[in-house]
């Protein structure tokens, strides 16, 4: 049996436990950066053969792009709506009650 196509590495395994504990807790993205940035670097650490340590890491880091994903979307419409808030209400003009 050749283990480096069906193994897993502790370190990978971990990682990935680390990502869904993360994301279902919802942590922070500083936090979720930081655990991008160990994916990978364990990604470069891995022959591009070692298919399951991979294929995880891969998995893991695509969550996280997901999430960073949603998030990018939600404060683009943020600021698409204070924008638009803002330009409608840049014409009008204030009174004042003396």
């Amino acid at each position: 049996m050749n283990c480096k196509y069906s193994c897993i590495s502790q370190l990978t395994l971990s990682l990935y436990l680390m990502t869904q504990c993360q994301l279902k807790l919802r942590h922070s993205v500083t936090s979720l950066a930081q655990t991008l940035d160990y994916i990978q670097g364990d990604r470069r650490r891995h022959p591009f053969d070692a298919t399951l340590d991979q294929l995880t890491l891969k998995l893991a880091e695509r969550k996280i792009s997901d999430t960073y994903h949603g998030m990018i979307i939600h404060v683009t419409n943020w600021l698409k709506l204070a924008t638009n808030f803002q330009s409608a209400f840049s014409g009008a003009s204030v009174h004042t009650v003396h």
